[in-house]
C-alpha cells in the first residue's frame, strides 16, 4: 500500500511529537517507511535525530550524511548532530574533528561544540534531547 502525501505529513507530526517526548524508537518506525530518492529534507534530519536518541549511531551518521542544510546555522546543526552521531558509534576522533570546524560556521554553536566535546573527552555519551 502506498503512503499518501496525507499519510506522509501526519507520521511526520506524531515522529516529530514522540522526538520531543524523547521516543526514538517510535520515531524511527514512522519516519523509517517514509525515507526515498524524493524524501524531504525534514524528514531525513528528523529520521537522524531519531537514531541517535535511539543510540543508534552508525545509523544516525549514514542517515544524516544525506542531509544538504542552507546556509551557516544549519550546517553547524548538523555537523552538531554528525559529531554526537560519531561520538556514539564509538569515533570519538571523528566526532572531535567535526566539533572543530562548528564555530567556524556558527559561532553561536560554540558553546555547544565545546560542551559535547568535553563529554566526548570524559568518555560520557552525548546527552540527545530535543
Amino acid at each position: 500500500m502506498e503512503t499518501t502525501v496525507t499519510d506522509a505529513k501526519q507520521a511526520y507530526l506524531q515522529a516529530v511529537e514522540a522526538l520531543l517526548g524523547g521516543d526514538g524508537a517510535t520515531a524511527i518506525r514512522l519516519l523509517a517507511p517514509l525515507v526515498g530518492p524524493e524524501t524531504p529534507q525534514e524528514v531525513r534530519l528528523a529520521l537522524g535525530k531519531a537514531y541517535l536518541m535511539a543510540g543508534q549511531g552508525a545509523e544516525a551518521i549514514q542517515m544524516l550524511a544525506t542531509c544538504e542544510p542552507q546556509g551557516p546555522t544549519a550546517r553547524a546543526y548538523v555537523e552538531l548532530l554528525r559529531a554526537a552521531a560519531e561520538a556514539k558509534a564509538g569515533r570519538p576522533d571523528e566526532a572531535k574533528a567535526r566539533l572543530e570546524a562548528i564555530p567556524g560556521l556558527e559561532p553561536r554553536f560554540e558553546h555547544a561544540a565545546r560542551q559535547l566535546q568535553r563529554r566526548i573527552e570524559n568518555d560520557r555519551p552525548p546527552a540527545i534531547r530535543f
